[in-house]
């Protein structure tokens, strides 16, 4: 039936009776869409972010690509390390920072550079006959040592003048001194297997007590801080607890197994011993008891 014909033989064409071109059965077709066709620049950049690797390679070429990707790591650790850094210039961190590394007894890490900085002078102290073996401060100002020539001294280490001399302090060579923490007595040890206890505040450095009880030289001694309680080690083996302000022995730690040869001690009542057993032990003295043992090896 032919489609019905207007005025003037015109064909006239109802809405929505129209069909829809098709494509022969083929995917349709899209929209024509403007494509933005990259340039070099950013052509190169795009080819930048992966390296294409072809199946052969040449060694010479390999070795050139491989050495370029190393540095191109490394700039990049050197570019996050520098952010790191840039990001710890905070005043308020750094200070935290420090006041956490004092709080776990750390030296910072720039506390050389710090030293090398200072000028440092050193000023020569003359007054022993022998090769002095030991040394101890006192206060801020005040230093003693022994000696070989069996005599103590006392310096002002400001000026370098000599405060008082104790002669014949030993009747051997002087091996340790220790001072208390209020200053008041000084302890000195040596080879003849004595510890003699001085009262440094007095005018002549009265000699008040001699303690005996070691069977050899008595290498070192040491004031536990806050009290007048005294430790000494020997090359008998032991390490000895005496009460400086009565002169009366405590007690005795056994457990090296060589000749001891350095004690020190902390404000708790704990020490700590060297020996040459190749170890270094932690005492807990109330309860004589070792905490702990260091083996250092040969």
């Amino acid at each position: 039936m032919a489609p019905p014909r207007g005025r003037g033989g015109k064909r006239v064409i109802k809405k929505g009776s129209a069909k829809k071109p098709t494509n022969n059965g083929g995917p349709p077709k899209r929209k024509r869409v403007d494509e933005e066709i990259p340039s070099d620049e950013e052509f190169e950049v795009e080819m930048n972010k992966e390296t294409v690797i072809p199946a052969y390679e040449d060694p010479e070429v390999k070795k050139i690509r491989q050495a370029k990707e190393y540095l191109d790591k490394i700039s990049k650790l050197e570019e996050r390390k520098d952010k790191v850094e840039s990001r710890n210039d905070d005043p308020i961190a750094a200070r935290l920072k420090k006041e956490a590394l004092q709080a776990q007894k750390k030296i910072p890490k720039n506390l050389a550079a710090k030293l090398s900085r200072m000028q440092i002078t050193t000023t020569n102290y003359n007054g022993h006959k022998l090769p002095p073996t030991c040394i101890t401060m006192s206060g801020s100002s005040t230093c003693y040592t022994g000696s070989k020539d069996k005599c103590l001294i006392s310096w002002d280490i400001e000026t370098g003048k000599k405060n008082r001399i104790i002669k014949q302090a030993h009747s051997d060579h002087i091996l340790s001194v220790a001072v208390s923490s209020d200053d008041k007595y000084l302890a000195s040890s040596g080879r003849d297997k004595m510890i003699r206890i001085w009262d440094v505040r007095s005018p002549q450095s009265t000699h008040i007590f001699q303690l005996s009880g070691h069977f050899k030289d008595v290498t070192g001694v040491a004031f536990q801080s806050g009290t007048y309680q005294l430790y000494s080690s020997s090359l008998d083996r032991t390490v000895r607890v005496w009460d400086a302000s009565q002169g009366s022995f405590v007690d005795t730690l056994y457990g090296h197994e060589g000749e001891v040869s350095c004690v020190d001690c902390m404000y708790n009542p704990r020490c700590l011993t060297a020996a040459n057993d190749n170890s270094l032990r932690l005492w807990k003295v109330f309860e004589e008891s070792q905490l702990s043992t260091l083996i250092v090896p040969n």
